[in-house]
């Protein structure tokens, strides 16, 4: 019997070709839709963790800066699986630090001339008075002489687990060889050529040192340059911990005079709070801990919060998947009535007839099963490498099997589970079948009409059918444009810049020297996942006002005389002045490519001539539209004047034209001097004259913009009347008026409070004080801003495939190169997880709208192809009439045509709902009294609501929509119209 049911099967598969070619389909998308999710997810998770581990490492637990003891005593805990050691030979110092030291012991020589009662301590040596006279502490000196490398070993565990390579050459075999990161030979100015002799001066650090004498602690090496190492990522720094990046072998760091301390890394099981009692770290001192860290990234549980948003994609493709099945399954059983009566006639029972129909089933499960599963592995990754974003986001390949087969497991399981109630209720068909012919009647026409094949057929395609194919198709548009809105508003911010990853170096003054160059940008403009890299060259320590014909007719001025009101109280003295503007400045490096790209775009009157604007004759005005705000919408903190910097807003503001191009305007560099309670006690001033070349009314929006900064990129809440955006060459002569005005200002200021000084210090000290001010001597009359350079600040705008590696590369180079760097571990971290939530979600709603567009596409499909072909006999009568089979077809094109113009109209009133419920609060907290009329209203709702949105994909998918619409009616009523009317009539006998 067995047999028999398996033949019945395979028999009645072959008269249902048809039929099962639809399921074949929706399983087919099933078994895709799950392989190629896995695979992504797979991919997705597997890059994340690989990335993680090169920034990282791969070690858990480590110590780092001890001694051997305390690193015998970890190394020797059983719970290891595996250990790397480093031994720490010293610290690499930069190339100018031998100038440093003899600057240092220079001043140390004049400090040990002075009198020993002035000493508060004994100096061991002419370098460590030098770096009290500089006021360099120990733990500064390092950063002072360039330090930033260190020098040490590097054992195999220790390569495995922080995940070391070498780019090109080999690790170091023999005492004379030396291998070094990119960064490390860069910032000593070598070249990166495997051979060449490297020579540099070693200082062992502040606690390596067996005794204290400071001279004994530097020793000058060379070695041979046998490998290049690559850059190390942040994560190394996330702690302060640094790891060696210029490798020796164990007997070259054995030849230095002091004792080198230990870095030791350990691989553990468990969890963090296992990896801390493992250890012992609660019952040792803060001092030990101090020198402990564990690596929350390389354990397994991090990154596991990504299975929910593939859980939420493979249910949204299970649940479509059997709904699908279960009114597939339902239409064929109402289809196979009369099969199942005659296997009840010929004596099947139930349960024979159920086991027909589920090996049936299984079989074309069977067939959809790998041409979907293998679809799915296959394109993904093939669209991914093939199109190059895989090289762009660094994707490593990789399939979790367990997981890639208990998706796929899963969806046969659904699809048996969509196919058994209306399997099971077929199986109990009875004998008789149930086969109900309806009977419908032509409506009849006017004498004057006749009967069209349009007109016949028109009135086949109504009722509660029509009803059902607009419901679906509104659904599925909806779903695609719901999906389309929120994609954009989650992902576009990152795409245009918005929220771009930004890092900003500072100067460090005394800790830098010559290197703000362009050897530095291009460097960083190297760094995968750096987008931009722009420089700045923008502060003054004076005060810098602007003047000229007209300034006090100048309506933005109104600010500066607003200044009484909070934020700018403390600038009450200067609204008293007449005819000046206090400005701001940005300083341009015309040298350097990336800083001028579309400067002279935005310039919307003048010219922009590069060679009077660098060498300091002309300079750029900033003068952004304006206009008072009503005071009913000001809250606290906001100005008077509204600033606008968007151009669709243009006709709202007005612009200030009291300044032109090609006008001579004077700029005052004023250094002033105030009492405790904020009254003017000196002031000192010095003028120079420039030309206006050019003036700008508009800026980009976004961060990837040269000029953008935090004095220059406007709000509502932080406005500023005027910037004067200058080259390097008028920055430099502003800086150097600063510089002298600052330091007459002192000397004056000492004069004047000369009996104050005495009373307090003593005639001898207020003499030392005004010679060292008179000479330019003092410390405090030092610009430490870089003079004669291109710039003395960095902002690197980052893409949206940064990684740790490309923040600690960063990190690196600042530090090595002397300038302060704003980044920190955590803030990449919080950057990165809410890029990553947002481009989750983003896939996760494109997979939701694939699966329900395939899910809904194919019930559509089914669903008319029943529908029409219930109706065989009707369209076969029509043909016997002589109705032609173009004005059928023309007549169903028209049909599907209004069912989608019907169902956009509908799906765009939801598509508006919807906007306006997600956005309804924002534009609530807006005062009415913020717009000039109804217009810029209506302007600025539709900028919150919809200024992310895609609106040419939209009418893109609005024409396909169209297409599909009119598709589903004329695929299946092609297929019935090319019987002949003799074998569509015949469906009367059945």
């Amino acid at each position: 019997m067995a047999k028999s049911i398996k033949e019945l099967a395979r028999l009645s598969g072959q008269g249902r070709r048809r039929e099962n070619t639809s399921l074949f389909i929706v399983l087919f998308f099933l078994f895709f839709l799950v392989s190629a999710g896995t695979t992504w997810f797979s991919i997705s998770r597997e890059t994340e963790k690989q990335q993680r581990l090169d920034a990282c490492g791969e070690w858990k637990a480590a110590v780092f800066h001890v001694d051997k003891e305390f690193a015998d005593e970890i190394i020797s805990n059983p719970a290891n699986i595996r250990i790397g050691i480093s031994r720490i030979a010293g610290i690499v110092l930069g190339p100018e630090a031998k100038e440093k030291i003899k600057e240092l012991e220079k001043i140390g020589e004049e400090i040990i001339k002075m009198p020993k009662e002035s000493w508060e301590k004994p100096y061991q040596s002419l370098l460590e008075a030098g770096m009290t006279g500089m006021g360099i502490s120990e733990g500064e000196l390092n950063a002072y002489l360039g330090g930033g490398n260190l020098l040490g070993t590097l054992d195999e565990g220790a390569r495995e687990l922080g995940r070391i390579t070498v780019e090109e050459g080999a690790f170091p075999e023999n005492i004379n060889e030396i291998a070094m990161t990119r960064t490390c030979l860069l910032r000593m100015g070598y070249e990166e050529r495997l051979g060449q002799e490297i020579s540099f001066l070693v200082y062992s650090g502040e606690n390596t040192a067996s005794n204290d004498n400071m001279e004994t602690r530097f020793q000058e090496k060379k070695y041979r340059l046998c490998g290049i190492l690559t850059d190390y990522g942040g994560g190394w720094n996330s702690k302060g911990y640094d790891v060696a990046s210029a490798i020796i072998t164990d007997k070259a760091a054995e030849a230095y005079s002091w004792d080198p301390f230990y870095h030791v890394l350990t691989d553990v099981n468990g969890s963090v709070s296992d990896t801390i009692q493992i250890y012992g770290m609660p019952d040792k001192s803060m001092d030990t801990i101090h020198h402990f860290a564990y690596n929350y990234y390389s354990y397994d549980f991090f990154g596991t919060v990504d299975y929910s948003y593939l859980g939420m994609t493979l249910l949204i493709v299970f649940l479509g998947s059997a709904v699908v099945i279960f009114q597939m399954m339902g239409i064929q059983m109402k289809k196979r009535s009369r099969q199942v009566g005659l296997l009840k006639a010929i004596g099947a029972t139930d349960k024979q007839v159920r086991a027909i129909l589920l090996r049936e089933m299984s079989t074309v499960i069977v067939r959809a099963l790998p041409f979907g599963a293998l679809a799915g592995f296959i394109i993904v990754p093939s669209v991914l490498w093939l199109s190059g974003i895989a090289r762009i986001l660094g994707l490593v390949f990789s399939l979790d099997i367990p997981l890639w087969c208990g998706g796929l497991l899963t969806g046969c399981l659904i699809a048996y589970i969509g196919a058994m109630i209306p399997i099971k209720k077929g199986s109990k068909i009875p004998i008789r079948g149930e086969i109900a012919p309806k009977i419908r009647r032509i409506k009849p026409l006017k004498k004057e009409k006749r009967y069209t094949g349009g007109k016949l057929t028109a009135g086949r395609d109504s009722g509660w059918f029509r009803v059902c194919v607009v419901i679906l198709m509104t659904v599925m548009t909806f779903l695609v444009f719901f999906v389309l809105y929120q994609t954009g508003k989650k992902m576009i911010p990152y795409n245009n810049g918005e929220r771009a990853l930004t890092y900003e170096l500072s100067f460090q003054g005394k800790y830098s020297g010559n290197n703000m160059n362009d050897t530095l940008l291009e460097r960083i403009r190297k760094i995968p996942g750096v987008e931009a890299v722009y420089t700045g060259k923008d502060d003054l320590d004076s005060d810098l006002y602007l003047s000229f014909n007209g300034v006090e007719n100048n309506e933005l001025e109104r600010l500066r005389k607003n200044w009484h009101s909070p934020p700018y109280s403390f600038h009450e003295d200067y609204k008293q002045r007449k005819g000046e503007a206090l400005v701001n400045l940005k300083g341009i490096y015309t040298g350097w490519e990336q800083n001028m790209e579309g400067l002279e775009e935005w310039i919307e009157e003048g010219e922009f001539d590069k060679d009077l604007f660098e060498s300091g004759q002309e300079i750029i005005l900033f003068l952004p539209p304006y206009r008072d705000r009503d005071y009913h919408a000001m809250i606290t903190g906001m100005d008077k004047v509204e600033i606008n910097t968007d151009k669709r807003y243009r006709r709202f503001f007005e612009l200030e034209q009291t300044v032109k191009p090609g006008d001579v305007v004077t700029l005052t560099v004023r250094a002033q001097e105030q009492d405790g309670n904020g009254n003017l006690t000196c002031s000192l001033e010095k003028k120079i004259q420039v030309k206006v070349g050019g003036i700008l009314r508009y800026l980009p929006q976004d961060i990837k913009n040269p000029l953008w900064n935090n004095n220059l990129y406007y709000n509502q809440y932080h406005l500023k009347p005027y910037t004067v955006i200058a080259g390097g060459g008028l920055v430099d002569q502003l800086r150097q008026i600063s510089v002298e005005l600052e330091q007459k200002l002192k000397i004056q200021n000492l004069k004047d409070k000369k009996d104050a000084i005495i009373s307090e210090v003593g005639e001898e000290i207020y003499q030392i004080l005004l010679e060292e001010a008179i000479s330019g001597e003092s410390a405090s009359s030092v610009n430490v801003k870089s003079e004669g350079t291109p710039y003395d600040s960095v902002k690197i705008v980052c893409n949206n495939s940064a990684t740790q590696s490309t923040e600690g590369t960063i990190q690196n180079l600042s530090s090595l190169y002397g300038f302060l760097c704003n980044a920190n571990y955590e803030s990449f971290e919080v950057w990165k997880e809410e890029y990553n939530i947002s481009l989750n979600r983003s896939i996760l709603f494109m997979a939701g709208a694939v699966t329900g567009g395939c899910v809904f596409l194919c019930f559509l499909l089914q669903m008319v192809e029943s529908h029409l072909s219930e109706d065989k006999r009707h369209f076969g009568i029509f043909q016997s009439l002589g109705i032609r089979r173009k004005d059928m077809l023309w007549s169903y094109f028209l049909r599907g045509l209004k069912n989608s113009i019907l169902a956009l109209s509908i799906s765009q009133g939801f598509l508006f709902l919807w906007v306006w419920l997600s956005n309804r609060t924002i534009i609530g907290k807006i005062s009415p009294y913020a717009f000039s009329g109804k217009t810029e209203k209506i302007l600025y709702w539709y900028d919150t609501c919809f200024g992310t949105y895609n609106w040419f994909l939209h009418l893109l998918f609005c024409s396909c929509f169209l297409l599909i619409g009119i598709i589903i009616y004329l695929m299946p009523l092609g297929g019935v119209l090319k019987n002949s009317p003799v074998e569509n009539i015949r469906e009367l006998g059945e």
